[in-house]
């Protein structure tokens, strides 16, 4: 008689399921304080903010929802972000596999594990990438150049005057209606010469272009403009050549930019100095639900440079776990961050055990 045992098997664990980032959001805030899902889900976005470069805590966006990934690792979660030989940064793309929780109200993914990484394409512009900020290692500085500039409202053009040729000491400013259906013109109306879709304006120079800043007049347009030389970034053309040519809206047919002044800088001689800018200051507010904040803490900061380390509070009978900001954990002012801000203190009681009786 054959003797029979039943084999059993441990059903396969399930796969990580990969989700959107609203959907993470709904799971997440699902969660009481500081407590996380035993599963663990699978997220892809693009970094928008490293908030803390120790240990990765990453703000990642797909473009409609942003969350805050809590801590980065390696794939395997054996290498913490400050020790990964090549980190995602600004502008990558990262899938990343954690647990989904809350913090002081806020969704978030914690100890973050990198399935995959895509690093942006950098967009250099005076020599750095305008995304993450990383220095173009091409990068020439031009050498130190005359400039000239020409304002339009103070040439005495008459209201609708066509331009065609404008010369200045060393260039000489081609208008062209090339393609388009109307011809550039000066307008006392946002006192500007405005360049229709498809026209083209050219510099000339027998010196070398290397800079050429537009302002433009009130109630500009929004059609794009296009170079056929160097880098074009809003209202600054970075390069170096005789011979720039601008086109307003290439791909449109209608629409018009207004040219308030143009300045175009040479790379030889001597520079005119620029006038500095005053930076913007704006306010920090602290709400600390009773509690006391450290000596010496910021109450205003500068856009452009932020706050890189947030001060402390103390509260009786609790502890201090860090500030949100718009709801989100945050341990700095981002650099990125405009407008006046309010920081939320995040409190934890401490409780205390009571000390044993005294034996009898």
């Amino acid at each position: 008689v054959a003797v029979w045992e039943e084999v059993t098997t441990e059903p396969d664990p399930e796969e990580p399921q990969e989700i959107t980032i609203a959907e993470a959001i709904t799971i997440g805030s699902a969660k009481e304080h500081n407590t996380y899902t035993e599963e663990k889900y699978i997220l892809s976005g693009t970094i928008l903010e490293v908030q803390n470069t120790q240990y990765g805590n990453i703000l990642i966006s797909d473009g409609t929802n942003q969350i805050l990934v809590y801590g980065l690792y390696s794939i395997d979660g054996s290498v913490r972000y400050d020790s990964m030989t090549v980190k995602p940064v600004v502008g990558d793309t990262v899938t990343v596999l954690g647990v989904l929780g809350q913090y002081s109200s806020s969704a978030q993914m914690k100890n973050g594990w990198l399935q995959e990484h895509t690093a942006h394409e950098h967009n250099y512009l005076e020599g750095k990438c305008t995304i993450c900020g990383e220095a173009d290692p091409d990068y020439v500085a031009p050498e130190a150049g005359v400039s000239e500039n020409i304002d339009f409202s103070a040439k005495g053009y008459a209201n609708a005057e066509k331009l065609v040729s404008v010369e200045l000491s060393n260039s000489t400013l081609t208008f062209s209606k090339e393609n388009g259906t109307s011809d550039p013109a000066y307008y006392n109306t946002g006192t500007a010469v405005r360049l229709y879709a498809k026209n083209t304006l050219t510099i000339s120079s027998s010196k070398t272009i290397v800079k050429v800043v537009f302002t433009y007049g009130s109630g500009d347009g929004s059609i794009t403009i296009t170079v056929d030389c160097g880098t074009f970034d809003t209202n600054t053309w970075i390069g170096s050549s005789n011979t720039v040519t601008f086109t307003a809206g290439a791909d449109v047919t209608s629409g018009n930019r207004r040219i308030k002044t143009i300045t175009v800088y040479y790379g030889e001689g001597t520079t005119e100095p620029e006038q500095p800018v005053e930076p913007t200051i704006s306010s920090i507010t602290y709400v600390l639900d009773g509690g006391t904040l450290s000596d010496g803490a910021p109450t205003e900061y500068e856009e452009g440079k932020g706050v890189a380390t947030l001060p402390t509070a103390t509260k009786e009978g609790y502890e201090f776990k860090g500030w949100t900001l718009n709801g989100q954990a945050v341990t700095s002012i981002s650099a990125t961050q405009t407008g006046n801000v309010e920081l939320v203190a995040v409190w934890e009681e401490v409780t205390t055990e009571p000390d044993p009786e005294e034996p009898q």
